[in-house]
């Protein structure tokens, strides 16, 4: 047997406790939510709820949560110097971990399904059921995406809080940029009502969300599976107006997976522990979020000075300290015409 299979299998037998009890978990908080929609349908015959978006909430969180759990460990010198050791080449490690990751996914996210579609199958016939099992195979392409790329995010801090604040923050960064887009220039200098009026830029900024990708698919499957439902088809042509999102969003999922693989192979074990000083963390979180919280405050002064006190703490924690580097004091300077753009904006 190679090492890589050995290492593959130790990581997943290491993992085993842990991906059962999540499992054990995930089914016991599924299925009386799914219980409890049911029991609604069956008492009002104008309303139906298969309850599958708990399955996609489910899906979410460990597509989140895994990637962390299983790439916690190349943050810590010690353990880092410890598997570097061992006698696997570094893209089969990445591989390894990868691999391992959406295996224990992939298993919890089945159990939880199917005993959804059992209970369903065997408590109700108000559903068409028949298309749960493409929206099962759909939801895992879409939360391999997804898992890509939370691993390749983690992946690039050099600790693990600094790992966990760059997931949570691209989670909202497109979808800020987005409303930044919209509101300070569509809707200010553009056309103050086109945001408001029209359907495609309202729905544009939910894409920004990373999970929204995953919620979409959920809700078109909603409409083939409640066929009770008169309320149905509401959100439809909302998403078939950005159906090429769950292309681009496919794109991103697949270039993070490489981006993942040649950064893991790069990055030496000496930074482990140290600042994280990639471009995909503070570099471009902070100044990014900072102008947009800026801008859309739309010239209200409080607002403004805090968003500057927050952006000066966050280049202190980020730096550990006040040593800042040349380019942390010009991305400071620069919110000056953000700042400016924003109180013209609200005048």
């Amino acid at each position: 047997m190679s090492s890589f299979k050995k290492y593959l299998l130790w990581k997943l037998k290491t993992s085993a406790l842990r991906t059962v009890l999540f499992t054990v978990l995930a089914v016991m908080l599924i299925l009386p939510m799914v219980s409890e929609a049911v029991d609604y349908t069956h008492s009002d015959i104008s309303y139906s709820s298969c309850g599958i978006s708990n399955l996609e909430i489910l899906l979410g969180i460990l597509c989140t949560v895994i990637p962390i759990i299983e790439l916690s460990g190349f943050k810590n010198r010690r353990n880092i110097d410890t598997l570097y050791f061992l006698p696997i080449r570094r893209e089969k490690l990445a591989a390894a971990h990868y691999i391992s990751g959406f295996l224990q996914i992939f298993f919890i996210y089945t159990v939880a399904f199917f005993a959804t579609y059992a209970y369903l199958t065997i408590s109700t016939d108000w559903f068409a059921l028949g298309y749960m099992l493409p929206y099962y195979f759909l939801s895992l392409l879409v939360g391999l995406g997804i898992y890509s790329i939370f691993a390749f995010i983690f992946s690039q801090a050099n600790t693990v809080l600094d790992g966990v604040i760059f997931c949570a923050a691209w989670i909202f960064v497109v979808y800020l940029v987005i409303c930044g887009i919209q509101e300070c220039i569509i809707e200010s200098f553009i056309n103050s009502q086109y945001f408001f009026n029209n359907r495609f830029a309202y729905f544009l900024r939910d894409w920004g969300l990373i999970y929204e990708q995953l919620d979409s698919l959920t809700v078109i499957f909603y409409d083939m599976i409640e066929i009770n439902d008169p309320r149905n088809n509401s959100y439809i042509p909302w998403i078939m107006d950005h159906v090429y999102m769950f292309f681009i969003w496919g794109a991103a999922g697949i270039a993070a997976a490489i981006g993942y693989f040649i950064t893991f192979v790069k990055k030496g074990a000496e930074k482990a522990g140290e600042i994280s000083d990639t471009p995909f963390g503070y570099k471009t979180l902070i100044p990014v979020i900072a102008y947009l919280a800026i801008l859309l405050a739309k010239g209200h002064v409080i607002s403004i000075s805090l968003y500057v006190a927050m952006m000066v703490i966050a280049y202190v924690v980020y730096r550990r300290g006040f040593k800042f580097k040349k380019s942390d004091v010009i991305c400071m300077l620069c919110s000056i015409p953000a700042i400016i753009l924003s109180l013209i904006i609200g005048s």
